[in-house]
């Protein structure tokens, strides 16, 4: 699944456009819950380096946040990774597009409903 993938799933499925709020990174989607404006879900490339990584290619990841008890099951199943640049206790960063451990489309799906019942009272 890649970034216009979820971005239209998300749009689907709860009705939210992404939001773009920086002006350094204008392809970093933020989505967030309409009601509180809590994120649920960032969509951005990253430096493999910068995601522990191996080799110099920009991968495309989305941040989610997770439920702490399921972190290490979700780490262990390939396709997922410690956060990149939120709270690893809580936060993960998933694989998206063709990356070679990339989840499957059900998959990510699964992953951005539990994010966004995760945060609406964060």
């Amino acid at each position: 699944m890649d970034r216009d993938a979820v971005l239209a799933f998300v749009a689907d499925e709860f009705s939210i456009e992404p939001d773009f709020p920086w002006m350094h990174h204008p392809d970093y989607a933020v989505l967030r819950h309409a009601d509180t404006g809590k994120w649920f879900a960032l969509v951005m490339d990253v430096p493999a380096e910068k995601l522990g990584l191996a080799g110099d290619a920009v991968h495309e990841v989305m941040n989610i946040k997770v439920d702490p008890d399921e972190l290490d099951a979700l780490l262990d199943g390939g396709g997922v990774l410690p956060a990149y640049h939120m709270h690893k206790g809580s936060w993960a960063s998933v694989l998206l597009g063709d990356a070679e451990d990339a989840l499957d489309a059900a998959e990510v799906e699964c992953l951005i409903r539990a994010s966004f019942a995760l945060t609406p009272g964060w």
